[in-house]
């Protein structure tokens, strides 16, 4: 069974936004080094964006995610609402070429 984080964020405005979606970029670029196996943006509209991470297990997701306990601080100071949420899940796909729609990072 996987375990699947949902980061639920609301901004003041878009630039606010597009800011912080590359700093999350990058820090999902690196999890994928310590156990993240995919993560997804989800833009809603101009100034909300939900990010889901899907890990191996919750030990995995909790050892990377607790490094960033001041990350996500400094982040609700800036004003942005935000929302984490995880479980258990399970993926399931049609078709093995759906994954030719992933970016796969090295």
């Amino acid at each position: 069974m996987l375990f699947t984080r949902i980061h639920s964020l609301k901004f003041q405005n878009k630039v606010a936004k597009d800011s912080l979606k590359r700093t999350i970029k990058a820090i999902g670029d690196e999890s994928l080094k310590k156990g993240l196996y995919f993560y997804t943006f989800i833009d809603i509209d101009e100034t909300n964006l939900y990010v889901i991470n899907t890990w191996e297990n919750e030990k995995s997701s909790e050892k990377v995610h607790s490094g960033y306990s001041d990350f996500l601080k400094q982040v609700k100071e800036m004003g942005v609402k935000m929302v984490i949420l995880g479980g258990s899940s399970e993926t399931s796909y049609s078709n093995v070429a759906i994954l030719d729609y992933f970016t796969k990072i090295d």
